[in-house]
């Protein structure tokens, strides 16, 4: 079981430590608070963590993780329990949306044609609707107290170690 244990918190360490080391090595500024990418972070975040849950050999490892992790983000278990279930409702979404789109870009494509420009505009528009639903269920969901410390470990925590980075063009 402690093997587990160290592995949820070497994941998290990793993902939240390697983004911030890039960010203040390349001079980015880190991104706002309730910006709907800090949340698909997070419930990325939240997916791996859960998958190490159910990963766990026997039901006792896998509780003690699932009550090591509400701890590390001081939630209730029941919380804990809510966060995994928005955070894989939401990622199912943003997964379907980001069929759709790559199927309409490949028809396009098939067709000789270019992506309409305001179309593709429209999945990214629906994808950040999706994240912004996601959070507003997320706050609706848990209680209060689970609330103001999920909102203040993603806004805080979390969110200090990610950055936004835009695609480079080749010219």
């Amino acid at each position: 079981m402690g093997m587990y244990r160290c592995r949820l918190f070497l994941v998290i360490a990793a993902l939240v430590g390697c983004a911030g080391a890039f960010a203040q090595q390349a001079g980015i500024a880190a991104i706002p608070p309730d910006d709907p990418e800090v949340y698909f972070g997070f419930f990325s975040l939240q997916q791996a963590i859960q998958k190490d849950i159910s990963a766990a050999k026997g039901a006792s490892a896998g509780a003690a993780l699932e009550r090591a992790a509400a701890r590390h983000f001081n939630v209730s278990e029941s919380d804990f329990a809510i966060l995994g279930r928005v955070s894989n409702s939401t990622l199912g979404g943003l997964s379907t949306l980001a069929h759709e789109a790559k199927a309409y870009v490949a028809q396009e494509r098939a067709a000789g044609q270019t992506p309409d420009p305001g179309k593709l505009a429209a999945f990214r528009e629906r994808r950040l609707a999706l994240l912004r639903e996601g959070a507003g269920g997320l706050r609706r969901s848990v209680s209060p107290a689970g609330w103001g410390a999920l909102q203040s470990y993603i806004n805080d925590r979390y969110r200090s170690h990610i950055v936004r980075t835009e695609p480079t063009h080749a010219n």
